[in-house]
């Protein structure tokens, strides 16, 4: 499955994930839920906006996906 990871450790690891582009973000506290059972994305809009946001930019900048290869990858395997 595919796995979108964006992590920040100010005050607490957070993991933001998408099984699919069509399935919907899950958001869980690695820190306090380190097992991820207790996906928290619709009691913190706020921060699955925020990581969403770092991880849209991050694809930009040729961050791989399964369904998209990285710019690299792609240059890559024209040469």
């Amino acid at each position: 499955s595919y796995e979108a990871l964006v992590r920040i450790t100010a005050n607490a690891e957070w993991k933001l994930m998408q099984n699919s582009p069509y399935s919907p973000l899950e958001l869980y506290d690695l820190r306090q839920d380190p097992r991820e059972t207790n996906n928290l994305a619709a009691r913190r809009p706020d921060l699955v906006r925020d990581l969403s946001a770092a991880l849209r930019a991050h694809i930009q900048r040729g961050g791989a996906t399964p369904w998209q290869p990285s710019a690299s990858a792609s240059q890559g395997k024209k040469k």
